[in-house]
């Protein structure tokens, strides 16, 4: 536990100075501190063990070792057949010839998309609380799911664009996405959920909208799924069985009662803080519809991870600011956010994400 501390203490306070600038008006040094926080995270990714992190054996040696061996681009993506946008990342890592650099690179990937939605977003809420939320939320299990952990991070960024109906952007981020993991295909229902919520003027679409996306998703991975394994979603040859994990499904159950509460406080229901609460609530729920059906359907598991990842950074700053006394809500939802954490790296034995260890620096060792 003591690596992980030591990243998270160091990335916090990175962070704290990144808006500590930005309110003082340094723009150029607030960057500056974001961009050395996600360094820190990065290279804590890169200096850790190959044994950190279920996927490194399966999904980064191989690429690097046979990148080594003089392989090209097309060979390795043709033999393995992984996503060519996560095969050119690691085949620029690997000219480095160094595999913890190519660990760096990836969590890199990871980081660098929820930096840009800090930034972005810095007005309206602070960069520390968005890189919190992302260290607890995200950060340890992009040690093992690091191909859809950028798909994820790209998610979020294409929600920021989808709000502000930059769409081009949003659907650029949604292809970039697909491109390091297939399952991206998802993100494409967060695109109708916006714009359900925010551009129609009626909400009475919302249910039928909802219940026709999980048809259609459904639909849409069986289709999928009859293509070349390299364009699969995998679900003909999934190897895992998902079972139902009661701390899993509170982790992203509790939140709808402070919501529903929060929400029938507002007045104002064309406010952009009732339509956030709003499509909170249907990526939960929609979260929620996705992991039972992965009980029978493993792959389906996986996908539940883009809404209730990404609904975390739209509910948990509102539930923050909207709190009284704010010191006092931003203690108990931390307190939360830190036990869901603590418990996801050190009973998930399955990713493999903890002890944490490291040989190239060992008094992060545990």
């Amino acid at each position: 536990m003591k690596g992980y501390f030591i990243c998270i203490v160091v990335t916090l306070v990175l962070s704290f100075f990144a808006d500590l600038s930005f309110k003082k008006g340094r723009k150029k040094i607030s960057i500056f501190f974001l961009i050395f926080a996600g360094l820190v995270m990065s290279a804590f990714a890169g200096v850790r063990s190959d044994s950190v992190g279920r996927d490194i054996k399966n999904y980064v040696s191989p690429l690097f070792y046979n990148f080594l061996s003089g392989r090209s681009i097309i060979e390795v993506y043709n033999i393995f057949g992984n996503e060519i946008g996560y095969t050119i990342l690691v085949y620029i890592f690997s000219l480095s010839k160094n595999l913890n650099f190519v660990l760096f690179g990836i969590e890199l990937a990871v980081v660098f998309p929820i930096l840009i939605y800090s930034y972005k977003v810095k007005d309206k809420i602070s960069m520390t609380l968005n890189i919190f939320i992302f260290l607890m939320i995200m950060y340890s299990y992009s040690f093992s799911m690091m191909r859809q952990s950028i798909a994820i991070s790209i998610g979020i960024l294409s929600l920021y664009y989808f709000r502000n109906n930059c769409n081009k952007k949003g659907f650029l981020c949604i292809l970039l996405a697909y491109s390091f993991h297939r399952t991206a295909i998802a993100l494409i229902f967060i695109y109708l959920f916006v714009k359900n919520i925010f551009y129609f003027k009626k909400y009475n679409y919302l249910l039928p909208v909802t219940f026709l996306s999980v048809v259609s998703l459904f639909l849409i991975i069986i289709i999928i799924s009859f293509l070349p394994l390299k364009y699969s979603i995998y679900i003909n040859n999934a190897n895992y069985i998902t079972s139902f994990n009661i701390l899993s499904f509170v982790k992203i159950a509790i939140w709808l009662l402070p919501i529903f509460f929060l929400i029938n406080l507002i007045k104002n229901k064309d406010s952009i803080k009732f339509k956030d609460l709003k499509l909170s609530i249907i990526l939960i729920i929609f979260s929620i519809v996705i992991y039972l059906i992965g009980i029978e359907v493993p792959t389906f598991s996986r996908l539940s991870l883009y809404f209730s990842d990404i609904a975390s950074f739209i509910y948990i700053p509102y539930l923050v600011k909207c709190t009284n006394p704010k010191v006092i809500s931003l203690i108990s939802f931390s307190i939360i956010l830190i036990f869901l954490w603590w418990h996801m790296i050190t009973n998930d034995k399955s990713a493999q994400i903890y002890p944490y260890r490291s040989e190239l620096v060992s008094f992060l060792n545990e």
